[in-house]
């Protein structure tokens, strides 16, 4: 799976790949509607966001902390993984009905 990035189009690698069969998936240049990371990502955004002002991180490191926390909080709510696994081919189907264009996702 690649976005089409240069080092991915390379003539290097494109050789690589076929000589030991590693066949390529097309995939849309920075779609983040078919990264479901990018989903938790937001979830964490969000959540950090929401707290209280008196809790929200103010320094670099402090953020750091609080991202930290909040990636293993969300990691170990249950059906977090599971969901984003399973609402793949909803997303899939989102973006090719928009032909690459925006989805809710």
């Amino acid at each position: 799976m690649e976005d089409g990035a240069a080092p991915h189009r390379a003539k290097l690698t494109q050789e690589a790949r076929e000589r030991i069969g590693i066949r390529s998936l097309d995939w849309p240049a920075s779609s983040p509607d078919l990264n479901p990371i990018e989903a938790l990502w937001q979830q964490l955004k969000q959540n950090i966001c929401r707290l209280p002002l008196e809790q929200r991180p103010t320094t670099i490191e402090a953020m750091q902390l609080k991202i930290c926390r909040m990636w293993n909080y969300l990691s170990d709510m249950p059906g977090t993984y599971e969901g984003l696994v399973e609402s793949m081919p909803e997303r899939t189907q989102a973006v090719i009905a928009a032909r690459g264009g925006h989805t809710r996702w």
